[in-house]
């Protein structure tokens, strides 16, 4: 069944979860348009990098909930690209921990700015109110989550 079969056949519960993951197809879609080169999971990857202090490949793993090899390629891609490097720690030289660069960082920065940018395009067919209330229900999502 694909997203837009979930929508006109199921409960509303599972409706929403259609719409979310449509609008993650009309994000991707845009980045592909607008020749983007970064996948979200690289995306994601330079923005935990960049959060939580160069960590370490298993933080990585874990945190996506990918296998190691499959967490080594994504990474590999990343410093091939040169927004990634692998540095020894400081306090033991046996532990690999991953940097962020600063082409990185711009790389980085430049793809936040642009998907804000988006948002601010795919939201703006809303009215004020519409937005006030579908934040409302985001957050009401979100507040329910954190107990």
């Amino acid at each position: 069944m694909t997203f837009k079969g979930i929508i006109k056949k199921e409960t509303s519960n599972k409706r929403l979860v259609g719409l979310c993951l449509i609008m993650r197809q009309v994000i991707r879609s845009e980045s592909r348009k607008n020749g983007r080169q970064c996948s979200l999971l690289q995306f994601e990857t330079l923005q935990y990098v960049k959060e939580n202090g160069n960590p370490l490949t298993n933080d990585i793993s874990r945190y996506f909930f990918i296998t190691p090899s499959a967490t080594t390629f994504l990474i590999d891609g990343l410093v091939k690209e040169s927004f990634l490097v692998r540095a020894p720690d400081k306090n033991d030289r046996r532990i690999i921990r991953i940097k962020l660069t600063k082409k990185g960082n711009e790389f980085l920065e430049k793809e936040i700015k642009w998907k804000l940018e988006k948002l601010d395009e795919i939201f703006s067919v809303l009215s004020k109110p519409e937005k006030d209330e579908l934040e409302k229900i985001l957050k009401k999502i979100i507040e329910s989550k954190k107990r």
